[in-house]
């Protein structure tokens, strides 16, 4: 029997949210090599997520064309806002971006929403500085019982990351309802997005096991849309600790 319009839309949506994180990530990557990476560049990758927030919204919504009207306003003041961030920064090399990401987690107050969209398992960069970043998103939920960490990892079954993700699991199941991990219908090298108390946020993408392509920037505005993105695509992984269906 023939799905009907609604059914097409929400299948189109699902492959949106999915295809948007990997279609930047390949895009990014690309300028990074070309070096022409720059604002301009970094702000259309937002654009292009919250782009997908609002296709959502709108699957769902009667009022499609008030909602395109209401998503285009929308998307154009966040595109002037961009110029206004603070503490833009990018990152050419993979313990560059984890250093500063491992600051940011060791330093927040109230939550810590991480990604890990990466077809290598991080015990494969043989980097103490990676290693560290795990170490310090482990210390920073044990550090105090308000803390929460929730972490989307990629459900590629790529050599090596299965006992990576095995190791995440147990994490999951020692620290219930603070370490909180869940499998998303990804594969391959993605564009992860990463939010720390609601404001400061952390882009990279990967190809080669070292070479990260990545940007952060600081905007409460941009933090809580992307929010809204990272909770679209947590609402339809799998909880790690749960059985494969």
């Amino acid at each position: 029997m023939a799905a009907g319009p609604n059914g097409a839309r929400e299948r189109a949506r699902r492959i949106l949210e999915v295809a948007v994180p990997v279609g930047l990530g390949a895009v990014l990557t690309v300028l990074n090599a070309l070096g022409v990476m720059n604002s301009s560049y970094a702000a259309a990758a937002v654009l292009g997520v919250l782009g997908v927030i609002g296709y959502g919204q709108i699957g769902r919504d009667r009022q499609s064309a008030d909602h395109f009207d209401q998503l285009g306003r929308q998307l154009s003041a966040v595109q002037q806002a961009f110029d206004g961030v603070s503490e833009l920064q990018f990152y050419n090399h993979h313990e560059l971006f984890y250093e500063a990401l491992a600051q940011q987690v060791s330093q927040a107050k109230e939550e810590v929403l991480v990604c890990y969209f990466r077809r290598y398992a991080p015990d494969e960069l043989n980097s103490p500085v990676v290693h560290a970043y795990f170490t310090a998103c482990k210390d920073w939920v044990l550090a105090a019982p308000t803390h929460q960490l929730r972490r989307m990892v990629t459900s590629d079954n790529a050599p090596g990351l299965t006992a990576w993700k095995d190791a995440q699991r147990q994490l999951a199941l020692e620290h219930r309802a603070r370490y909180l991990v869940r499998l998303v219908d990804v594969q391959g090298d993605a564009l992860s997005v990463s939010i720390i108390d609601r404001e400061q946020v952390f882009f990279t993408v990967g190809t080669d096991p070292d070479v990260v392509t990545g940007f952060s920037l600081r905007s409460a505005k941009l933090g809580e849309y992307l929010r809204r993105y990272h909770q679209s695509l947590w609402d339809k992984g799998r909880d790690i600790t749960l059985p494969a269906p």
